[in-house]
């Protein structure tokens, strides 16, 4: 498959993580609805940085989870390099030995690293912040510019949902893979056509 691959960098305490993962992968979010929205700027907690989401409680629980399932993994006081990978999926049908199958196809793919590294002091901590709400205000900039900018992958929008497409957001250590489960879903999902 090919697809738009997009990477962006930042380095936070392991407190910072929820939060700024929510702040780029919102603004992502954000700025890929292509329906009417209702902006709600959020201000940061750990640093000064304010952002964008949309007024949606299933897309921020949606997010909530996932980022808060990895900040959880993150151990205070311990350095650690972790992602958080957020995939625009378009749904196809695809005829399967004489079935018709729905599946999700990627055409754009933010990928957020981090490098998790904890302050050793407070003038370290004061250092870093000022650090991290430039990296914050650069990779929301890089964000609005690839979304205006690059547009030719995106398919055809075929409804007038605020999100169009689907989206999901998993971590590097996510399963997948083509064992058993990937041929249990792929009859569960088959819908037989007929000639």
């Amino acid at each position: 498959m090919n697809f738009e691959v997009f990477p962006l960098n930042l380095m936070v305490d392991p407190d910072q993580v929820k939060e700024c993962l929510c702040c780029l992968l919102h603004t992502i979010i954000f700025n890929r609805a292509f329906g009417q929205t209702v902006p709600v700027e959020v201000d940061c907690d750990f640093v000064d940085f304010t952002y964008v989401r949309i007024d949606n409680d299933e897309i921020v629980k949606l997010v909530d989870a996932n980022v808060g399932a990895l900040a959880s993994t993150v151990v205070p006081n311990q350095s650690a390099r972790t992602a958080m990978t957020l995939s625009w999926l378009e749904k196809k049908s695809k005829k399967v030995w004489g079935f018709s199958k729905e599946e999700n196809s990627c055409w754009e793919q933010w990928t957020v690293a981090l490098a998790v590294e904890p302050v050793k002091s407070e003038n370290e901590r004061a250092d870093r912040k000022r650090r991290l709400a430039r990296e914050l205000a650069q990779n929301t900039a890089t964000i609005v510019q690839i979304v205006n900018t690059k547009q030719s992958h995106i398919p055809p929008v075929h409804n007038n949902r605020m999100v169009p497409f689907p989206f999901e957001i998993s971590t590097p250590s996510s399963p997948t893979g083509w064992g058993l489960d990937f041929f249990k879903g792929m009859i569960a999902d088959a819908t037989p056509t007929f000639v």
